[in-house]
């Protein structure tokens, strides 16, 4: 099972929850997500703005929107082979069938940030032949604000 990730930069965000990087997990191929982190936007200006980041697994019915271009799972080893899973972002809509359960949920100020971050073996894992295959990190704020993140897992 190789490591990969995925990160994004200066992602605006707002009141409502906005998916801001969706794993898309394939047949046969299961994952381990074991690191999550989401920052202020480190290009937008300093504010005092608070946010909500959720990493919740979600169903490909309603599956959302992402637009082009999405990142590529780099994978931590040069010499390993592409990612099975895929990468969605940029939400022009939104996923609408995510779980009521967040296996990771945090807070933190956009002068600051947070990394949620375990062992293999510990991570949360998801599989496709689940009812609720794939897993989205998302994010709200209390005003219109910025952030920036990266996710890790195995496969």
């Amino acid at each position: 099972m190789p490591k990969f990730g995925v990160s994004w930069g200066d992602f605006a965000t707002t009141t409502s929850v906005i998916t801001m990087i969706k794993l898309v997990s394939v047949t046969k191929a299961p994952v381990e997500i074991v690191e999550a982190a989401m920052f202020g936007g480190g290009v937008t200006a300093p504010a005092d703005v608070q946010h909500q980041a959720t990493l919740a697994r979600v169903s490909a019915a309603g599956a959302g929107t992402g637009t082009a271009s999405p990142p590529t799972p780099e994978p931590f080893g040069n010499s390993l082979a592409a990612a099975s899973s895929t990468i969605l972002w940029k939400m022009t809509a939104e996923p609408t069938t995510y779980a009521t359960v967040f296996p990771v949920l945090f807070a933190f100020n956009q002068r600051g940030g947070l990394r949620w971050a375990v062992p293999r073996g510990e991570g949360v894992t998801n599989q496709f032949e689940n009812t609720n295959m794939h897993t989205g990190f998302r994010a709200q704020s209390s005003v219109a604000g910025a952030v920036n993140g990266h996710l890790h897992w195995w496969e």
